[in-house]
């Protein structure tokens, strides 16, 4: 056991070091993604976004309201943006951010660029600019700009290059920020940078850069790369289309009643952007192939605001679940014999570690689910492996070894459960058979050695294969006789009925093969069975390192002594009075009353005959046996 238990541990071991391997080379992240993307989707909703931001999106509705109304197709004229600042300013807006880079001069006219800097300045407006390391761009802050001093995000990345919106409207906007997103390996957006280098300074992200020109808490210190907690989809925020926004400032310069009123935007912080699909500002996140920029950099931003980033568990804590989770799967896997026992490491048990992975996202943690899970897989194939190297080596054992003496079914169950095969006995009720050929010895005389064998390898065969089929266990072969029993190794109801049919059903068999021994090799065979029931001890015998599955006992000696009884009553069959009490379903006739050496009391003997060997001598048989006992 102690041995056994050792290779199991050594399993784990290997387990939890090829888990860590796959996890440090990265082999895990494309899982790990897919499995976190199912909790983003799930728990998404349970999480509330805040009120206190609203979003102005450039639909394909306003494109097509545009075209269609005013008959100005994209870009449009940047005052149109001029009237969504103007708005907020009426509705007392608390800021309006743009996740747009206005990089160059407006295609109207350079009044159009005036107009909306003039906008800018009338509310706290939060311009966007991109980070880079390619040709575009220039590569130092531009000295008309006053630089950023951010002070509660630090960072060692760093970009090359910037683009800024064109310098009237960069001299406009409040503060900027970069919207630069950070994708993993597979496109998806999961994480956000707040802060990078550019030229020596640090460059907030537009999210951070609207939390800074806001929040009363700027002290507060972020680490620069987070998770974002997405919340629901496809937009988290009250969002109103950009055409509606339009007509509600023009109602109102006309004093007409607004399609939006102004108590919508009250307090609010007001994120501008596009998500119609043809201008190019759909992302890839947990939650949909096509989620628009603008809701994403708002979520940022609510994150930052309300502290519910989700948070990356340490290694160490996938360490320990990684080692609860893979010892609760060794040890059941150790365990399993049948196949239910199965079920909790195959099934529970992998559903256990991601309900934990969902319980921790739930409280806004991320635990890497894949590391964990892999220990469990590792286990769970490595211990088929190793059950197939300790136990399938036994099991064939056993599988070839008993096959030859006892029915498949019995096989079955004694590969299922092998320690019933331990050295040692124990006290049980058999039914005994004893079989032997009369007259075999004159019959070796007429055949050479090679036929003689061959004959005799047909007869056992084919009797085994019978006794076998009734659910026996064949002991051993003695020459040409066949010791076999029944109800061992396993409990066999009515074992007694089995061992008669079975003696009736090889005696129809031999007469079959007594047809072709006759054509082949010019003998018939008359085979003599004895069988009685009684206790026994049975189990494996001999020593530790050879034993045979046999049995020892009174009730063994008394079947081979009917057996014997045979040639003096001229039957092929006698079965002692314990064993036809138990099996009315057979017809017996009554032989008569024997006296067996050893024993003190007398025994009954009965011969078992089908039914359609029942005739008209039996009969009177049976009367003259009554007269004979009587007189």
């Amino acid at each position: 056991m102690y041995k056994y238990l050792l290779h199991y541990i050594s399993m784990l071991l290997v387990a939890l070091f090829l888990s860590v391997s796959l996890y440090k080379t990265g082999a895990l992240e494309k899982i790990e993604h897919i499995t976190y993307d199912w909790r983003v989707q799930t728990l998404s909703s349970s999480h509330d976004a805040s009120d206190d931001i609203v979003l102005i999106v450039v639909d394909q509705f306003s494109l097509e309201w545009m075209q269609e109304e005013q008959g100005i197709g994209w870009p449009w004229p940047r005052e149109f943006y001029g009237a969504f600042t103007q708005f907020a300013k009426e509705a007392g807006a608390k800021a309006v951010v743009f996740d747009m880079i206005f990089s160059e001069d407006s295609v109207y006219n350079i009044t159009d660029d005036k107009a909306f800097a003039e906008s800018l300045r009338v509310i706290p407006s939060i311009g966007a600019l991109a980070l880079g390391n390619d040709n575009y761009g220039i590569d130092t802050w531009p000295q008309y700009l006053k630089q950023p001093h951010i002070s509660n995000c630090s960072t060692e990345k760093s970009s090359e290059k910037i683009i800024f919106p064109i310098k009237e409207l960069s001299q406009s906007f409040t503060n900027f920020g970069f919207v630069n997103s950070l994708a993993d390996s597979d496109g998806v957006i999961r994480r956000v940078d707040l802060c990078k280098i550019f030229d020596g300074m640090v460059i907030p992200s537009l999210a951070l850069s609207t939390y800074n020109s806001l929040s009363a808490n700027r002290e507060k210190n972020f680490d620069n790369e987070q998770l974002i907690n997405y919340y629901n989809a496809l937009f988290s925020y009250k969002n109103y289309n950009a055409a509606s926004v339009i007509q509600s400032w023009s109602a109102l310069q006309t004093g007409e009643t607004p399609t939006l009123t102004l108590d919508l935007f009250k307090d609010k912080v007001i994120f501008i952007g596009v998500s119609a699909a043809g201008l190019f500002d759909q992302r890839v996140s947990p939650l949909s192939k096509n989620h628009p920029g603008v809701d994403i950099q708002a979520t940022i931003y609510d994150n930052l605001v309300s502290d519910s980033f989700i948070k990356e568990l340490s290694f160490k804590y996938s360490a320990l679940y990684m080692l609860i989770f893979g010892l609760s799967t060794t040890f059941l896997m150790m365990l399993a014999k049948r196949v239910r026992d199965f079920i909790i490491p195959l099934i529970i048990i992998p559903l256990l570690v991601f309900g934990l992975g969902y319980i921790y996202y739930l409280y806004g943690y991320w635990l890497h689910v894949s590391l964990v899970l892999s220990v469990v897989v590792f286990v769970i194939v490595l211990s088929g492996i190793l059950g197939y190297l300790l136990e399938g080596r036994q099991k064939r054992y056993l599988k070839t070894a008993f096959s030859q003496y006892v029915s498949p079914d019995i096989v079955n169950k004694l590969v299922q459960d092998p320690t019933q095969l331990k050295l040692g006995g124990e006290s049980r009720e058999l039914s005994i058979f004893f079989s032997d050929i009369q007259g075999f010895t004159s019959i070796s005389e007429q055949l050479e050695p090679e036929r003689l064998i061959t004959m005799l390898h047909e007869y056992l065969d084919s009797l085994s294969t019978v006794i076998l089929n009734h659910h026996g266990t064949i002991d051993k072969y003695e020459g040409d006789a066949i010791i076999a029993f029944w109800n061992a190794p396993l409990d066999t109801d009515e074992h007694e009925r089995l061992s008669v049919e079975a003696a009736l059903e090889c005696q129809r068999t031999l007469k079959k093969l007594n047809s072709v021994f006759l054509k082949k090799y010019g003998v018939e065979l008359r085979t003599r069975i004895g069988i009685h029931t009684g206790k026994v001890i049975v189990g494996n015998l001999g020593s530790v390192k050879h034993f045979d599955y046999s049995f020892i006992g009174d009730a063994g000696n008394l079947a081979a002594r009917l057996e014997g009884v045979n040639k003096i009553f001229g039957t092929k069959i006698l079965v002692s009075d314990v064993t036809k009490e138990k099996v009315p379903s057979v017809t017996f006739r009554k032989i008569g009353t024997i006296k067996v050496v050893g024993r003190k009391q007398s025994l009954e003997v009965y011969e078992p005959f089908s039914e359609t060997d029942k005739n008209e001598i039996h009969e009177r048989f049976n009367q003259a046996l009554i007269l004979f006992e009587s007189s």
